[in-house]
């Protein structure tokens, strides 16, 4: 055995392991790994604020569904019991029985918008026709729209803290 290690020595020299070049690619192994990891944690907790307010906008929406869920009820129980004979009596009715609901409502030529804001940004609007002499109601439009509209007349759109000219 002694005859054939002194044949590598001879062949190979008489050298030693270095190990610090290892260490070092090691080192810059685990430095991009933790980066990564670091960035990895950031992306999943936006991720998860994303999702957060996704899911209040979709709560808030449907808080507003079910409340136009009530106008479209009393409606019904309107038409059913009392009889009413015009679009006013209704529209007084609604603003009476759903007062604290948050449930604006407005009569345009004959029929009724009703509106309820979803939050700061949106509302709720349903365009409704009513047949009296027949006692029923027709849902022409259900949607969320934009609870105000810009001020764009003075062409121009203040954006952060500086300005885009629309002209």
């Amino acid at each position: 055995m002694k005859k054939l290690e002194s044949k590598k020595v001879k062949k190979y020299g008489n050298y030693k392991m270095n190990i610090s070049g290892a260490i070092i690619v090691l080192a810059l192994v685990a430095a991009i790994l933790s980066v990564f990891a670091v960035l990895s944690a950031k992306n999943a907790y936006r991720e998860m604020k994303l999702a957060e307010n996704a899911d209040q906008r979709i709560k808030d929406y449907y808080t507003a569904d079910t409340k136009m869920g009530f106008v479209f009820n009393a409606i019904d129980d309107v038409l059913g019991e009392n009889s009413p004979k015009s679009l006013n009596e209704i529209n007084t009715f609604i603003a009476e029985e759903l007062k604290n609901e948050g449930v604006e409502s407005f009569i345009k030529e004959e029929e009724m918008i009703f509106t309820i804001a979803i939050d700061e940004n949106r509302k709720l609007e349903a365009y409704v026709s009513l047949d009296f002499s027949n006692k029923e109601m027709r849902v022409l439009s259900y949607k969320a729209i934009p609870a105000s509209e810009g001020d764009y007349s003075s062409g121009m759109i203040d954006i952060w803290d500086g300005v885009i000219n629309i002209e």
